[in-house]
């Protein structure tokens, strides 16, 4: 919500026939409400007033929006219905431009809802005031909202008042809507062709199989549907939302009315007002809009995807992407119309060839495929094939567009201009031989190949370079021969194969398929082709996990693309080794230097956001790995820019740059921030994957250990659970996963004091760490530790020393230094000397310890700790007090926040004992 006050005239929300609501006393700063303490009034609207106020629990400023009381307990009880269902609504969201829900209780009988704080922005209406806007910057900010408006729509929601009050725009430029207490469940999209109107979802207001209640919303904002109480789907707010627009584009509304009873009248009969005469609105928007005002549903836009496609696609966008460029096929055609273009039986010809799929993604191979999803028993093959499907639909329905387009561009501009379009074709043709190779190979999909189906599909290449006149003449030249292009094409094909096998989680095949193209291409002495193969053996390599072998590769990869001037595979092989040096612990600080020559080379390439949020995601993780996390955080959240923008807020990029930015956030210990992101990530990956995807499962298990560093072991159980619950459906029982999953579990059975069941469930993970992961792997570190204090906790004091030794010497011989795990085990271990009474061995250790997380850019709570401990094992030891008591006051300035009360208090009686 709004951090900042709001316009002093806004829209209140109405509800007809409703009695006036009565104004509150404010709040007063400092008054608690549950939790929250307030900190000052934002605003008041139809059913609520918002303060800032203030989280302890989490250290965090919320916005807090309070229920007005009525002066009747119907009243009363209608209007909290209506805020918890704001809540709830909300809480199903997990969107950019949506407001997030934190929060639901009650407080003195009045509900409220705890949201997250939009720092320093302000309504759209008060942003349309603050300046007058070009119209361009009027669309992008609407457009965002509607994306808002269409997450809605696609979780069943439909929002029923939206309207410029209940959209803000952060300081950072993000939009958000938000005011969800009309919103009802109902149906984004139109009834089925020639359905009843009945049909369109739930009737405002009311639940399935109830009678409509009477209207609610904003008079002048709402559609006709919403005033004659009938059943409404996302086209009443896609209406709604063409109300604001056309009001922010012409600056003033598009009915005309002085009573609630003539606006009501204006929209049943359509009648929309002239624009004003100096309006430089373009004629193609304001259709786009009027569209989207039309009385009857039915005329308007199917859905809000429909009408933001609208709008964000002038005549100009689809002429230069129809034509591939207009000054071209001008000059090339002499000026031949474009209406020649569409001479039906040209266009009925141009479209078979668009449709030159038929083997390759057509109706018997969609039911092939499906069987085969189907046919491997896995709980999630469902969603995964639907949404494969999905992803192979929207990808080959472009691509046959565009075949299309190209088809009759060339019959309209003669053999002159022919060459571009040859190159188009080409561009077109290999995209054609990626869909074969990918379906070819998911036709035989098996339940290991499910895990990676959904991302596989995401990895075809783009088509947009095939309608970027620029990229299509940078393409690498084939060779003049008839016989070695036809030998080229064919290789290519092959290699398609490979990298199709590979992305779809069979690597051994891809690498063996691909080591047999090696010799090949070298033969045929077309070097662009060897580099190609290079970079797809070397990626190949990377994911199987010998990163040796894949560095190799790519220096090979990257030499023979030097040579033939092949940008696109230079970018490659450069992202590949900054992939490998930021996953390597000891060498990751040789990545940044590739990652800004990666970077150099994509500023000269068509654009490829893909590859770019690569290189930053990927850089980031080289600085995380070096503990630089400021640096990390800085790339993590460009990567996050460029994947929502480019691939879209719910894509698998977006959900690995939120899991990532909360890797930071956990580094710095805000356990809160890190919960959120990691939260954030796992609602992608459900919407991505669906719900019994082992993803879904690892992120689960993330967000259980957000849960338990939060002190919440219970709310951790539940999330470690459904992940097991998934891994036992899907992953062998040896996995990795499994492994750190157990590991999990049995820190949170201790936390709730189960340390018996705790116990089972490490020895049962260390007796699989063994066999699989090796008894000497760093990762079995942790088991031992988590051992120890088990065993600690039990009174086997001899057992846990054993345990704790154990832990630190492998860590100490895996792992950096300044690495956390090495800082863990030996602040660990000095810690147990210390309570033990052998202050001698302690201090070296907690001096390590010390020095370690101080290098490692630890939480500052962390070395807090470390401090404190080591000050006690100085003034047991007797060496050096004056230097322990400094230590211990400096730790207690370290030592803040809930997190760390118990060590805080244990420091305090400490310091009380030796004081002068």
């Amino acid at each position: 919500m709004l951090a900042e006050q709001p316009d002093e005239t806004p829209s209140p929300t109405l509800v007809l026939d409703a009695r006036q609501h009565l104004s509150p006393e404010g709040l007063a700063r400092g008054a608690s409400v549950g939790p929250y303490l307030v900190l000052d009034r934002l605003g008041q609207g139809g059913m609520g007033v918002v303060y800032a106020a203030y989280d302890p629990r989490l250290d965090r400023r919320v916005a807090l929006k309070l229920l007005l009381p009525r002066d009747t307990g119907g009243d009363q009880e209608e209007a909290k219905h209506r805020l918890q269902a704001e809540a709830k609504a909300m809480a199903r969201l997990c969107h950019p431009n949506v407001v997030p829900v934190h929060d639901v209780g009650e407080f003195e009988g009045r509900v409220f809802i705890a949201m997250e704080l939009v720092e320093g922005g302000a309504t759209l209406r008060t942003w349309l005031r603050e300046a007058r806007r070009d119209w361009r910057d009027i669309v992008r900010v609407f457009v965002e909202a509607g994306r808002g408006l269409a997450a809605a729509h696609a979780a069943g929601l439909v929002h029923r008042d939206f309207k410029p009050d209940n959209v803000l725009v952060g300081r950072d430029g993000r939009v958000y809507v938000t005011d969800f207490g009309l919103a009802r469940p109902g149906r984004a999209d139109t009834p089925a062709p020639g359905g009843p109107a009945s049909d369109a979802g739930g009737a405002a207001g009311a639940g399935p199989g109830e009678a409509p209640s009477a209207p609610a919303g904003t008079p002048g904002y709402m559609a006709p549907e919403q005033y004659l109480g009938e059943p409404l789907d996302g086209r009443a707010d896609a209406f709604s939302f063409c109300v604001s627009l056309y009001t922010a584009l012409h600056g003033q509304p598009p009915f005309a009315g002085s009573t609630p009873a003539a606006l009501v009248q204006a929209a049943l009969e359509g009648k929309v007002r002239r624009p004003p005469r100096d309006s430089r609105v373009p004629v193609w928007l304001h259709r786009v809009v009027l569209q989207g005002l039309s009385a009857h549903r039915s005329a308007r836009f199917p859905s809000m995807d429909a009408l933001l496609a609208a709008l964000q696609e002038s005549p100009a966008v689809r002429y230069r992407r129809r034509a591939l460029g207009v000054g071209v096929l001008c000059l090339l055609a002499g000026g031949v119309a474009l209406h020649a273009f569409a001479a039906e039986r040209e266009r009925a010809e141009c479209q078979r060839t668009g449709q030159a799929l038929a083997g390759i993604w057509d109706e018997a191979r969609r039911a092939d495929m499906e069987r085969a999803f189907l046919g491997t028993g896995r709980p999630d093959a469902p969603q995964t094939w639907r949404r494969v499907r999905t992803a192979l639909d929207r990808y080959t329905l472009a691509w046959s567009q565009q075949r299309t387009e190209s088809c009759l561009a060339e019959r309209a501009v003669g053999e002159a201009g022919r060459k571009l379009l040859a190159l188009r074709a080409a561009c077109l043709e290999e995209r054609r031989t990626e869909v074969r190779a990918l379906t070819d190979v998911l036709l035989g999909a098996d339940a290991r190949m499910l895990d990676e189906a959904v991302t596989a599909t995401g990895t075809l290449p783009a088509l947009e370079p095939c309608a970027d006149e620029g990229a299509l003449y940078r393409q690498v030249p084939l060779p003049e021969s008839a016989e070695r292009r036809a030998r080229v094409e064919a290789l290519r094909g092959r290699l398609a194969q490979a990298r199709a096998h590979g992305v779809s989680g069979k690597v051994k095949e891809g690498l063996e398929a691909a080591g047999a193209l090696l010799p090949e291409a070298r033969a045929l002495g077309y070097q662009p082709l060897e580099a190609e193969v290079l970079v797809q053996l070397a990626e190949l390599q990377r994911t199987h996990g010998a990163d040796g072998e894949a560095e190799r590769m790519s220096r090979a990869a990257l030499a023979a693309a030097e040579a033939s001037h092949h940008d696109e595979v230079k970018a490659r092989a450069i992202a590949n080794l900054v992939r490998l040096l930021s996953d390597n612990m000891a060498r990751a600080e040789e990545a940044s230097p590739w990652f800004e020559h990666g970077l150099a080379l994509l500023s000269r390439m068509p654009r490829n956001d893909r590859l770019a949020w690569m290189l930053h995601g990927d850089n980031g993780w080289a600085y995380y790995r070096q503990g630089r996390l400021a640096e990390a955080e800085e790339h993590f959240r460009r990567a996050l820019s460029l994947a929502e923008g480019a691939l879209g807020p719910d894509s698998m990029e977006a959900a690995v740059s939120h899991s990532r930015l909360g890797s930071v956030a956990w580094s710095r210990g805000d356990h809160a921030q890190a919960l959120a992101s990691q939260q954030r990530a796992l609602l992608i990956y459900e919407r991505a994957l669906g719900p019994e995807h082992p993803r879904v499962g690892a992120a689960a298990h993330t967000v259980g250990t957000d849960h338990l560093a939060l002190g919440q072991p219970a709310e951790a159980l539940r999330a470690f659970l459904r992940a097991r619950a998934i891994y036992a459906r899907a992953l062998l029982p040896t996995h990795p996963n499994v492994f750190r999953l157990k590991l999990s579990i049995a820190e949170t059975l201790q936390e709730l004091g189960r340390p018996e069941e705790a116990l089972a469930s490490l020895q049962d993970a260390l007796d699989v760490s063994a066999r699989e992961l090796g008894a000497d792997h760093p990762e079995v570190a942790a088991a031992h530790g988590a051992m120890a204090f088990i065993l600690q906790e039990l009174g086997r004091e001899d057992e846990a020393l054993g345990y704790f030794e154990r832990a630190h010497a492998l860590a100490t011989r895996a792992l950096p230094a300044s690495h956390p795990g090495v800082v863990d085990a030996t602040h660990d271990l000095g810690v147990v000397h210390v309570r033990a009474g052998r202050a001698h061995r302690a201090v070296p250790l907690l001096e390590r310890a010390l020095a370690a997380a101080q290098d490692g850019d630890a939480p500052t709570t962390k070395v807090g700790r470390i401090r404190f401990h080591l000050a006690e094992a100085l003034w047991a030891s007797g060496k050096d007090r004056p230097r322990a008591r400094r230590l211990a006051l400096e730790a207690r300035d370290e030592l803040v926040g809930d997190g760390v009360r118990q060590t805080r208090e244990e420091l305090e009686a400490w310091l009380r004992q030796r004081a002068r």
